[in-house]
């Protein structure tokens, strides 16, 4: 799986200053989360990626997932340079932007009505 690595839970500095986006996003994947006792599943499904320790691994599509803004939530610059960097690893570059693409029009129509999707 690949590894992120995150600053501090108590960090809300980037190379840029202050970060007013900490707010947290919800995946339905469960990351695997360092603590104080080592690594250990997060709280279940649900489970929030920005929220508690720093993230020492989750698949692919979690991070993916985290990777991509809400109107909640607004990525790390931080996060968003270490992920682009090492999921060349895992992923070719194409196959990386047709993931993010799915991951967005999963969330648009998320956010659609019932009514409205049956049109």
């Amino acid at each position: 799986m690949p590894q992120t690595v995150c600053p501090a839970a108590g960090t809300m500095f980037t190379p840029s200053g202050f970060s007013p986006h900490l707010a947290s996003t919800c995946s339905e994947a469960d990351p695997v989360i360092e603590d104080e006792g080592g690594p250990q599943e997060a709280r279940g499904p649900g489970a929030c990626l920005a929220e508690g320790p720093p993230i020492t691994s989750a698949s692919l599509d979690t991070l993916i997932q985290h990777l991509v803004p809400t109107t909640d939530y607004y990525p790390e610059k931080a996060y968003v340079f270490t992920f682009l960097l090492s999921a060349r690893l895992f992923i070719s570059p194409p196959e990386l932007l047709a993931r993010l693409c799915e991951t967005c029009i999963k969330q648009q129509q998320l956010d659609q009505s019932p009514l409205d999707m049956a049109k």
